[in-house]
């Protein structure tokens, strides 16, 4: 489940952070650690394939036991990429943002994906079974298979603010259903009727 009191006043980043990352117009980014599994190498050809500023907020290791991948596009990336380093609060990401792309090859939930719903952002998501499961392409995000989807969902929003704030609409409301709270009520329901029936 999603924290949604560690998101509010996301809005008032807004500002900040553009300003203080030197962003302008369409914001394509992503956010938490830097890896090849969480779709580093798609994240950076998308940025090569479109004509908008990416950034990738969150931590990195170039060291030795770093990957390959990262390394290399970190220490070399393309022009209108920012790999931000760790940042001190998750909210000054999610407002400077306006399209999430979260292009990773397997997750158990995505968190950061319920986080960016929360802050009511559109999002592009991998069309993977567990967000098949939780989410509705069309609706509440756009789910892509591959490097071509990606890029057209992506032009889709960046040109179309309207259909960029209904996805993010129905995005929070998922999220709220989502909620910790709502989830520890579903969980706290099950261990009484397990209870119960013994």
């Amino acid at each position: 489940g999603v924290a949604l009191d560690s998101l509010s006043g996301v809005e008032e980043f807004r500002d900040p952070y553009r300003e203080r990352f030197d962003l302008e117009g369409t914001v394509v980014f992503t956010v938490g650690n830097v890896f090849e599994r969480k779709g580093l190498t798609t994240f950076c050809e998308l940025a090569q394939r479109t004509d908008y500023e990416f950034v990738w907020f969150g931590p990195y290791d170039t060291g030795p036991h770093a990957s390959e991948s990262v390394k290399r596009w970190v220490n070399d990336p393309p022009e209108s990429v920012t790999f931000t380093g760790w940042v001190e609060d998750k909210r000054g990401a999610f407002g400077a943002g306006d399209v999430f792309v979260f292009p990773t090859k397997s997750e158990t939930q995505g968190l950061v994906a319920l986080e960016a719903m929360a802050c009511g952002k559109a999002c592009v998501l991998s069309d993977l079974p567990v967000f098949r499961e939780y989410f509705t392409d069309g609706e509440d995000c756009l789910l892509c298979g591959n490097e071509a989807e990606y890029v057209e969902a992506i032009d889709r929003l960046a040109a179309d603010p309207e259909l960029r704030a209904e996805l993010g609409a129905n995005a929070r409301e998922t999220a709220r259903d989502h909620s910790l709270d709502r989830v520890g009520e579903e969980l706290a329901d099950i261990y009484h009727d397990l209870v119960g029936a013994t």
